[in-house]
């Protein structure tokens, strides 16, 4: 059997964050007039848009940083006005994972889990924070939990292996 070092793991556990789903999440909302909070979490992810993608290739640090704090209070913001806002809290445990602000991003996630209970890939991007954490048991946890919302065959092997290499890294 092969054995894999932590840094490895936290690299594939990236992976699963980055590949899971959309970078960031838009609104669920349907066309046209939008309630303030979605406009205010829209604005947040121009923001980072504009540090991630724009600045930092460019080497515009400081600048980079800036819009990233423009996005972490454009989305805290939109979460002041619906606490509810499942998109604003994803939105903002994406930017502290990013920003390996761990601790955040893993409070940010509970909410995004307690909003959304069957949204598996909330699941594992929890678990990879957990897994940054140390907190390997934990991680194993949210994917066994992540198990029990779907039928589906290939998403429950994925998190077998994900589960495995956990455990192997532990």
């Amino acid at each position: 059997m092969f054995s894999i070092n932590k840094p490895t793991l936290a690299i594939v556990l990236s992976l699963i964050l980055i590949f899971s789903s959309g970078v960031f999440a838009a609104p669920d909302d349907a066309p046209g007039a939008l309630p303030e909070q979605a406009i205010i979490n829209q604005q947040g992810l121009t923001h980072f848009k504009r540090g991630y993608y724009e600045m930092i290739p460019r080497g515009r640090k400081a600048e980079a940083q800036q819009e990233m704090a423009r996005a972490e209070q454009a989305f805290i913001r939109a979460i002041e006005i619906d606490p509810d806002f499942t998109d604003a809290h994803r939105n903002l445990a994406r930017l502290y994972y990013l920003q390996k602000k761990y601790d955040q991003a893993a409070i940010e996630y509970s909410h995004v889990l307690r909003l959304d209970p069957g949204d598996i890939d909330t699941y594992a991007q929890m678990a990879v924070v957990e897994t940054e954490l140390g907190n390997f048991e934990e991680a194993v946890s949210l994917l066994d939990a992540a198990k029990k919302e779907t039928d589906d065959d290939q998403v429950i092997q994925k998190l077998d292996n994900y589960i495995q290499k956990i455990t192997e890294a532990q």
